[in-house]
Formats: C-alpha cells, sequence, structure tokens
C-alpha cells in the first residue's frame, strides 16, 4: 500500500510545473473567454486537436471534416471554402490542393488585414494565434506572450480592437 502511494505521490503532477500549470491556467482563460459553441481558427501547431480536446470547441476547418466530405458532397464543398478563404487571406498551411502544402504557404505572414478578411466569413467566432499580436488580447506564460485570440465580431464591427 505504501508503494503504491508512494507511486502516486511521484506520479501526479506538481503544482511547482511553471511551464504546464502556465499552459493549463491560459487553456482555462481561453475557455471562459471563448463561448460554448464559438467556431475557432488556429494557427498554433496542433490547433485542430487543441481546439476540440482542449478547448472543447468546434474548429473552422479540420482533417476530420474534411474526411467527412468524401461521404458528403455538401460538407467537402464548405471544408474547400474554408480552406481557400484562409489562404487568401494569407494563413500558412491552409491549400486546398491536395497534399495540404503549398511551398510557399509556409513562409507567409499573418497580418491584422489577413485576420479581418478571413473574419469577414461570418461562420468564424475567434482566430487563435501563436506569440503575442497586436490588436489581439494576449495569454502569457512565464511573463512572455503565449497566445493571441482575437474576436471576429471586432473586425465585422470595423473596431479590429483587443476584446
Amino acid at each position: 500500500g505504501a508503494a503504491l502511494l508512494a507511486a502516486v505521490l511521484v506520479w501526479s503532477p506538481s503544482p511547482g510545473n511553471a511551464g504546464s500549470a502556465g499552459r493549463d491556467d491560459v487553456n482555462a482563460q481561453l475557455k471562459q473567454d471563448i463561448p460554448p459553441g464559438s467556431v475557432v481558427a488556429s494557427t498554433v501547431q496542433g490547433g485542430i486537436r487543441f481546439i476540440w480536446c482542449g478547448l472543447e470547441r468546434p474548429s473552422y476547418v479540420s482533417q476530420v471534416q474534411m474526411a467527412g466530405g468524401l461521404f458528403n458532397r455538401d460538407m467537402a464543398l464548405e471544408g474547400v471554402r474554408r480552406l481557400q478563404s484562409m489562404e487568401k487571406a494569407g494563413f500558412p498551411f491552409s491549400s486546398p490542393e491536395w497534399g495540404g502544402k503549398n511551398p510557399e504557404s509556409g513562409n507567409r505572414k499573418v497580418s491584422l488585414q489577413s485576420i479581418a478578411a478571413l473574419c469577414a466569413d461570418s461562420g468564424l467566432d475567434y482566430v487563435i494565434m501563436d506569440g503575442g499580436r497586436e490588436g489581439a488580447k494576449q495569454y502569457f506564460q512565464n511573463g512572455r506572450p503565449m497566445l493571441s485570440l482575437f474576436a471576429c465580431r471586432d473586425f465585422r464591427d470595423g473596431r479590429g480592437a483587443p476584446l
């Protein structure tokens, strides 16, 4: 019994682990700031898993949605339309071409104009990007900007300002 207790204590996450604790705090804050049911686009690596599993919110476009397009023509066309919107706005790795990677798209810089162009789609509610971005609500981990959140309603209202 004592060995089992010791193993559990060693295995359990330490409150002193600032890296993961900071990430958990950021995820909790994002969940508060993004209402349930809001559709989210993310350029953060692993964005789809992060949106579905971490934030429990619908993703603007994902591999799972596109795979469903094999069985539903309307879903396939909507997925391609969303990818084309992201590509037109300058988002990296958003090509609707087979294989999904346009070699030039990985070198693109996403600007506020890119986000405004993507947010023109009424089907999108929020955009999450890595690092600190001007015009966004920023989330910090260990004193450094970790993520930036843009509310599409701000761009539609013409404000383009932070939440």
